[in-house]
């Protein structure tokens, strides 16, 4: 046997030389043909290694020389891997190798193989007993030498749809992890992205150590027309670094334009430009309108039935109310709680799950749904009033007696304005060129001002139901809208050019419960020396403030709506309004940026920056709602999805509500 540079030499077979003697017929056998073989690779040999799912060694295979070390022709030879799936011979056989001369094959590993190191036994044989054998083996590793990977994300990423000119995911763009999976450090990396779309906030990344991260964020640009917009996004480095991609997407959609928006208890409606409405939030009693069991509709659905021409609607305390144009009339539609006749559906019993309409008139103005009761304006400017007396009021009728379908309220005209709160009523009547502000119902909070059976902060258990029929407060002629909340009201009244808003009721210095009804007590220990800021106007010194009083020193109020703690409102000019906020901070429903149970905002304060809102509410529970054309926010308690967003945390500040 020999030895060759730079190989391993298999010592070839010992020639095999019978000689027979002694046999039957005398005579000597001819000796075998001298043939032998060797191979230049013997022992165990270590073809290399690949990362999984990589065949580095397809370039480079393993060739493997055969020697002819005889006299003779060796005769075809096989090349047998012993059954191994791991490695592919580049032949079967090999032609008959002259004496001295040589032969060749290629062994080569699979493609795919699994992390281990795979073995098997090469064997070249012939006829007259040759047979040389090799041991080749070959280890895929778990990371390659040079390698990266990303981090929680995959092969594509749809960003959320965002309206035409508004970038809400600048804030919270796509951060993207970069982690050497290799077995050596990268060297500085490069960041691409194709197309003029989206930007990264790096274009390199530098060397980063085994096993250690970079990052950098993705984000489309601002201003992107309607439509959908795709880029690809690749980390790369120098040779031998495999990059890698992905794709995001980005689609552009301009939503309706949002005519206006209601936020009940615990749930929310808007009204798109193209007539339709929608619902999202809390359920109970079929209150949201979809026609759907369940005590929540989690994102924005259209109210049953698909019908348009919606132009107002109104929600409180299990109950809706909504009025649509149809040919040239204005016809009312209710749905919910049934219960004392809320409704004002003839014959209704239990809930109602979908709009339902209230009689055959068609000449609704307004209408305001209010704790178990409703009251409505019609275009000649006749008040009515459905429901529970016991709180709504309605003067001619016994107390237990329920008002089960709309009835007119009195004998005057004139009403232009109407809001209903849990048991309070406010209404404004047009009197030639005076506009004279009235109420009536429950007292509880002494919202419907001095005179009318005033609330003692000390006594508890007294009697709050006031007049029955509206009573007109004071004898100012210029009331300009009127918002009954939560035991306190809120109006804006005009003084030559300007616009001043008052409020009155109960500062919240006691919380209060009902019982029995009509009843109202102090709950004793709960007292909030400062009250909880609902009506603006600085730390409280008394429970109650039954005389409407200036909130502040503003000329420019536009708005003023009353909610479950706290109000919201919009004042400037049109074209140049400004959110505002006050009152309790609980589910962050004065939308300053804070949620707490014991920090008041006690003075209407700016919500954020902008100045281009058109329309503010607060609703009868714990959210406010308000549109920035062409898009709707919303902010506080998100435990029904009444902001229609995914989980039950609270936003203390306006976030965008996509309605579809």
């Amino acid at each position: 046997m020999r030895l060759k540079r730079g190989f391993l030499v298999l010592a070839a077979a010992a020639m095999v030389t019978a000689v027979m003697s002694g046999c039957p017929g005398g005579g000597n056998r001819e000796p075998p043909p001298d043939i032998r073989i060797s191979l230049d690779r013997q022992g165990t040999q270590n073809l290399g290694s690949a990362f999984y799912g990589y065949q580095a060694d397809v370039l480079t295979p393993f060739e493997v020389t055969v020697i002819n070390e005889g006299t003779h022709e060796t005769g075809e030879l096989s090349v047998d891997l012993g059954g191994s799936p791991a490695f592919e011979v580049s032949s079967a056989t090999i032609g008959s190798i002259a004496a001295g001369d040589t032969g060749r094959f290629t062994i080569t590993p699979v493609v795919g193989l699994g992390i281990a190191t795979h073995s098997a036994v090469v064997t070249v044989s012939g006829a007259n007993d040759i047979s040389e054998f090799f041991v080749a083996t070959f280890t895929v590793n778990e990371r390659p030498p040079r390698g990266i990977e990303l981090v929680g994300v995959g092969a594509s990423h749809a960003f959320p749809a965002l309206a035409q000119g508004y970038l809400a995911n600048a804030l919270t763009p796509l951060n993207v992890i970069v982690r050497n999976v290799g077995l050596e450090p990268t060297g500085d990396l490069t960041v691409a992205v194709t197309g003029a779309n989206f930007e990264t906030s790096v274009a390199t990344i530098s060397s980063l150590a085994v096993d250690a991260e970079g990052n950098f964020n993705v984000s489309p640009i601002e201003g992107l027309t309607e439509g959908t917009h795709s880029a690809t996004v690749t980390v790369s480095g120098t040779a031998g670094l495999d990059p890698v991609s992905f794709g995001v997407t980005f689609r552009v959609s301009v939503p309706s334009e949002i005519s206006m928006v209601e936020g009940g208890t615990g749930v929310s409606f808007a009204i798109l430009s193209d007539g339709t409405l929608w619902s999202w939030g809390n359920n109970t009693d079929g209150m949201a309108g979809t026609g759907i069991a369940g005590n929540v509709q989690a994102t924005p659905a259209q109210v049953y039935g698909g019908l348009e021409g919606w132009v107002h609607v109104s929600s409180r305390n299990l109950h809706t109310l909504a009025i649509r144009e149809v040919a040239g009339g204005r016809h009312l539609y209710a749905w919910g709680n049934s219960q004392h006749g809320r409704l004002g559906i003839a014959g209704a019993t239990g809930n109602v799950d979908r709009p339902t309409r209230v009689g055959t008139d068609t000449d609704w103005q307004y209408v305001s749904a209010g704790g178990t009761f409703s009251v409505g304006i019609k275009t000649d400017g006749t008040l009515w009033f459905w429901g529970n007396r016991l709180y709504g009021g309605w003067g001619g009728m016994g107390v237990t007696d329920n008002v089960l379908v709309p009835t007119r309220l009195g004998t005057l005209d004139g009403w232009v304005a109407v809001s209903a709160g849990i048991g309070a009523v406010g209404a404004i009547r047009q009197v030639g060129t005076e506009r004279w502000l009235y109420m009536w119902g429950a007292n509880s909070g002494g919202e419907l001002g001095p005179g009318i059976l005033p609330v003692s902060d000390s006594t508890p258990g007294e009697e709050v139901i006031g007049p029955t029929e509206p009573v007109r407060l004071g004898t100012d002629g210029n009331w300009e809208s009127i918002s009954i909340g939560n035991s306190f009201a809120l109006a804006i009244r005009s003084v030559g050019t300007e616009r001043h808003l008052y409020s009155w009721g109960r500062t919240g210095r006691f919380l209060w419960h009902e019982q029995p009804p009509p009843q109202w007590v102090i709950d004793e220990g709960l007292e909030e020396p400062d009250g909880d800021g609902r009506l603006g106007q600085g730390p409280a010194t008394t429970e109650l403030v039954q005389t409407p009083t200036r909130v502040g020193n503003y000329t420019d109020w536009h708005s003023a709506s009353a909610g479950y703690l706290f109000g919201v409102g919009l004042r400037g000019t049109s074209g140049d309004l400004r959110l505002m906020g006050w009152g309790s901070n609980l589910y962050g429903r004065a939308g300053q940026g804070i949620e707490s149970d014991t920090v008041r905002t006690f003075v209407p304060t700016q919500i954020g920056t902008d100045t281009d809102w058109t329309f503010a509410t607060a609703s009868s529970n714990s959210h406010g709602l308000a549109i920035r054309p062409p898009l709707l926010f919303g902010w506080g308690s998100n435990t029904s999805r009444e902001l229609g967003l995914p989980g039950d945390e609270s936003r203390t500040s306006p976030v965008q509500i996509t309605v579809p």
